[in-house]
């Protein structure tokens, strides 16, 4: 049986330090704060009537109205996150490189 080595974890990119991690975090979270606040926004106000009307608690609009009608637009930003935290980490990996294939 052949034993795994635990010693140092594998990675496929160069390590990140804390500064870096940082950068793709902040770029990547005020783009998903502007879509989930437009997604809250768009919900008409219908629906929330309609909640009052029935006598649904605040938990339960949150569960029943807000989440639902906020998901669309939730999972755009997820998507667009992913993509702005890929472009960020190789735009940090080109910049903070000592060493690679040209050198």
């Amino acid at each position: 049986m052949k034993k795994i080595n635990t010693d140092r974890p594998t990675r496929r990119f160069g390590p990140l330090t804390l500064v870096d991690e940082s950068t793709v975090a902040a770029g990547t979270f005020f783009p998903t704060l502007a879509n989930g606040a437009a997604g809250v926004r768009q919900i008409s106000p219908i629906h929330f009537e309609a909640a009052e009307d029935y006598g649904v608690g605040p938990f339960k609009v949150l569960t029943r109205v807000v989440i639902p009608g906020t998901l669309p637009l939730v999972l755009v930003a997820a998507s667009l996150a992913l993509d702005i935290a890929l472009l960020f980490t190789i735009a940090i990996e080109l910049v903070s490189a000592r060493e690679g294939r040209g050198r």
